[in-house]
């Protein structure tokens, strides 16, 4: 009586390789991101609690200050896309911006972030 083969075939271990390889590397690429956009979220709750921009800060200012929050942590983002809209006692920041990073040789990852913080006085 024979007995039926049991285990992966050469092939088939190459393929699993493969495949841990290119789950590994998306692991490599995407945690990196994702763990940025915690910092930008926590930086912002941080400016909200401490009440470092007001209803009365300027758009430039308000900038400022994050570029400034955004390059001590080494976070590299631009606040290019950043929005603000105001009125008489309220301030609304609206971050939307996008990461970046290759995958394997032409394919990337594109990933869009969104924050949004309420100052209202």
């Amino acid at each position: 009586m024979k007995k039926k083969q049991l285990g992966l075939s050469m092939p088939g271990v190459l393929a699993l390789m493969v495949l841990a390889i290119m789950i590994l590397r998306a692991a490599i690429s995407l945690i990196p991101m994702y763990w940025d956009d915690v910092m930008v979220g926590s930086i912002l709750d941080t400016i909200q609690e401490t009440k470092a921009i007001s209803s009365k800060t300027s758009t430039s200012d308000a900038k400022r200050l994050l570029e400034k929050r955004f390059q001590s942590n080494n976070l590299p983002i631009s606040t290019d896309q950043l929005e603000i809209d105001r009125s008489e006692r309220r301030l609304v920041l609206t971050f939307t911006y996008e990461r970046r990073d290759d995958f394997l040789s032409n394919i990337d990852f594109v990933l869009t972030f969104t924050h949004r913080k309420d100052f209202t006085q």
